[in-house]
């Protein structure tokens, strides 16, 4: 977000010039990206097709920086050592999406630091985990980028002692890492505070799978928390057997049960 000192528009035609540093990897705009100018009274879009001019390349690449939190003790000793005399009675853990690449082991490694932090902080500090949102790299355009297994990992977590679930998938944009909508997740966050330790009677729970079954090519899903009136159509389901991808005819839900038509037989 750019705020444009009054006095630069003028009335009629502008023509308005991006200068993009990109220090490594791949740069510009993302595709999907809502990109307007607010005026206040109006949005005006931005979208569509920009005249580029390459200025200038580096001739080497930029050395690599160091990231404290990357350290294996920057991020213990510079942000969480120094707050272990202050008084507070929950944790609201939002992250995930460095461990994407390799979630396989997510849930065991939570389990370690909430342990850690109990013991620092003397105490059974409760967690609330916000689930990571939808996501699709514009990038590479991976559809199977490992984020449905960081999100299972995540699911893993619940079972854990005062460890709560915060769904955000639907609040998402699939071409920003960094979803806008926070109004969202922190009404979530809240929810589920208020249920769980201020013992209010309110709801956050998501829609979880309870059991599954597979015959015919279909796959039935008993979920909690879901409860559909009318059927609607499922996008973006991803399912695979072993290392094999299958194709996905149709996925709808009604009620509390998901059905997913495959094309190929599941081995």
């Amino acid at each position: 977000k750019y705020l444009i000192p009054q006095g630069v528009l003028k009335k009629g035609k502008n023509i308005i010039t991006a200068r993009i540093e990109i220090e490594g990897g791949n740069g510009g705009f993302v595709e999907g990206m809502p990109y307007y100018l607010d005026t206040g009274m109006e949005r005006i879009p931005l979208s569509g097709e920009w005249k580029y001019v390459i200025e200038n390349k580096a001739k080497e690449p930029k050395p690599a920086s160091i990231f404290p939190p990357e350290l294996a003790v920057g991020l213990v000793y510079a942000s969480i050592m120094p707050l272990r005399r202050v008084k507070f009675n929950s944790v609201l853990w939002y992250q995930g999406e460095s461990n994407v690449y390799h979630a396989n082991d997510y849930a065991e490694r939570f389990r370690a630091l909430i342990e850690d932090y109990r013991k620092l902080f003397q105490r059974e500090i409760p967690f609330f985990c916000v689930q990571l949102a939808n996501f699709l790299d514009p990038a590479t355009r991976i559809e199977d980028s490992g984020w449905g297994e960081m999100r299972y990992q995540q699911m893993l977590c619940q079972t854990f002692e005062q460890v709560y679930l915060i769904p955000s998938m639907d609040v998402g944009q699939s071409c920003d890492l960094h979803p806008q909508n926070k109004k969202a997740v922190g009404q979530r966050l809240f929810a589920a505070y208020a249920k769980e330790i201020l013992k209010e009677e309110t709801h956050y729970e998501m829609p979880c799978p309870v059991s599954a079954n597979y015959r015919e090519n279909v796959i039935q899903i008993l979920m909690s928390h879901m409860n559909l009136p009318k059927e609607q159509n499922v996008r973006g389901i991803i399912v695979k057997s072993g290392e094999n991808r299958l194709t996905v005819l149709q996925a709808w839900a009604k009620e509390d049960i998901l059905k997913i038509t495959l094309k190929e037989k599941a081995k």
